[in-house]
């Protein structure tokens, strides 16, 4: 080979080292085959490129172009689509030449269920599985498990991918979760989307946002001591002395930045809750409304699409918290806390579930009756039908009558009753002296009337104010009352 084209082949070969390797064309997991956009909004699509490079993204007949931002992200906004059966194709092109294609896609209801265990637990391991697995084959479900994992800033991307609801894929999604969008998909006739990320154990610091922590890196840093304290981990230091750190899970915006930050902004209808364990187990409940409101708020804020329904779950009874951290009233304290964070957190509702629990088991197997509870607020508040009756008896207020007290509810629906055809349980009445004794009932039109021999001069009342209370309280449509203690419960909403 002359010399001149050796110098030239050199030079190429530099020139091709030297040149910086093309980012590939990626797009968020979300977007992924069978996946489930929803309808009727706008639809944030996004993913990576090479800075600069100009997207194109074509779902049905529209069409939509974005820049690509110097750290490699690119996000196009299509135009709102109407609910559709019928399956969409979505290409993905970029002006180098690389395309993506994404089929199967349905519009229609996209809900996320978040939380811990009770959230997480799955269809094979809830009650009647066998007889849902079974029927499960609904390929206008589409499931979306988010992988577990915890960043001490936001991340990237989940792991995951878009499943059809047949009897293979169901077994291992929320059961919770399934059924709830199980019931939106027969009430509403619409596809649904159903996006689990959730996991067991956790507190809800991990899944607030830096931001939501009121006083800031001084309180995150507060709450991750104690979380060290109570959660050790399992190496001990090199120099032998007890652990100081504990599992990176449980640590405050842990799972908010690795399982819910890159969600964002997905369009969704909203989202479902279900967690409160973790802090029960702690003691941590004091202030379980307030943070509640503002982990809700942030993530409001950062998706930017409204006040999208909160919808979560009143923790069940359980009487075998065993921690040193957790006095006999924690859980009532949580049921009150819960019922607080209603008239706190704008557009939210609350599903009752006393009835439905297992004082001996932290992990109710029926998870179906949970399921169809949050669906009844969805389809009452969100989608407005108007007829359905969605919560419980919940305390309204209290009027002192001699040595009875007449309590008022809300959630009444078509009237109060029991499940046994018994009187009212669980009720305790105090005087001046702050000092609860058991109290007799009965159902007086829409209000209990409460009273004790030992009282003459009623001034508070609780209800069900114990970890393993399983009361027969509901109004008609079998919807359980909830825990109260006067002169510390929201009022009417």
């Amino acid at each position: 080979m002359p010399r001149t084209s050796k110098i030239a082949l050199a030079l190429s070969l530099l020139l091709i080292v030297a040149s910086p390797a093309r980012a590939e064309l990626e797009l968020a997991a979300l977007f992924s085959d069978h996946a489930v956009l929803q309808a009727d909004t706008e639809l944030p699509v996004w993913g990576w490129a090479d800075p600069g490079e100009q997207v194109t993204v074509h779902l049905g007949d529209h069409k939509v172009t974005a820049a690509t931002a110097r750290d490699g992200n690119w996000t196009a906004k299509l135009p709102a689509v109407h609910r559709s059966q019928s399956a969409l194709v979505m290409t993905v092109s970029a002006a180098g030449g690389e395309s993506l294609k994404v089929s199967d896609i349905l519009i229609g209801e996209v809900w996320i269920g978040s939380g811990q265990s009770n959230m997480a637990m799955t269809i094979d391991k809830s009650a009647r599985a066998e007889e849902f697995i079974k029927d499960a084959d609904q390929p206008a479900i589409r499931m979306f498990r988010v992988g577990r994992q915890a960043s001490t800033r936001a991340a990237k991307d989940v792991t995951g991918h878009w499943a059809v609801c047949s009897p293979k894929t169901l077994p291992a999604f929320s059961a919770v979760l399934y059924h709830f969008g199980r019931s939106l998909r027969e009430k509403l006739d619409t596809p649904v989307g159903l996006i689990n990320t959730s996991w067991g154990g956790t507190p809800i610091q991990a899944w607030m946002p830096p931001e939501a922590f009121t006083g800031g890196a001084e309180e995150m840093a507060r709450y991750d001591d104690r979380i060290a304290a109570i959660y050790p981990s399992t190496a001990a230091s090199p120099a032998g002395a007890p652990p100081a750190r504990a599992a990176a899970h449980l640590r405050s915006a842990h799972l908010y930045n690795g399982m819910i930050a890159p969600l964002i902004p997905c369009a969704i209808r909203g989202v479902t809750w279900y967690q409160g364990e973790n802090n029960v187990h702690q003691g941590d409940v004091a202030d379980y409304a307030a943070m509640m409101q503002s982990m809700v708020d942030r993530w409001r804020g950062e998706w930017k699409q409204g006040d999208w329904p909160f919808l979560f779950v009143q923790l069940a009874p359980f009487g075998k918290y065993r921690s040193a951290f957790t006095s006999p009233d924690a859980l009532p304290e949580m049921w009150d806390q819960q019922t607080r964070a209603l008239s706190m957190i704008k557009n939210s509702g609350i599903a009752p579930i006393s009835d439905i629990g297992d004082a001996e088991n932290i992990h109710p197997a029926n998870k179906h009756d949970v399921g169809l509870r949050l669906a009844l607020i969805a389809l009452a508040k969100t989608y407005g039908r108007r007829d359905i009756v969605y919560e419980g008896p919940m305390y309204k207020s209290r009027e002192i009558e001699g040595d009875h007290v007449r309590v008022h509810f809300t959630g009444v629906g078509s009237g109060l009753t029991t499940r046994d055809a018994k009187p009212p349980d669980s009720f305790e009445i105090a005087g001046d002296d702050g000092k609860f004794v058991a109290a007799g009932a009965k159902i007086d039109g829409a209000d209990v009337v409460v009273w004790s021999d030992e009282v003459k001069s009623p001034k508070q009342v609780r209800f069900a104010w114990s970890p393993i209370a399983a009361t027969n309280l509901m109004n008609k449509e079998r919807l359980p009352a909830i825990a109260f203690r006067t002169g510390r419960s929201a009022t009417s909403r």
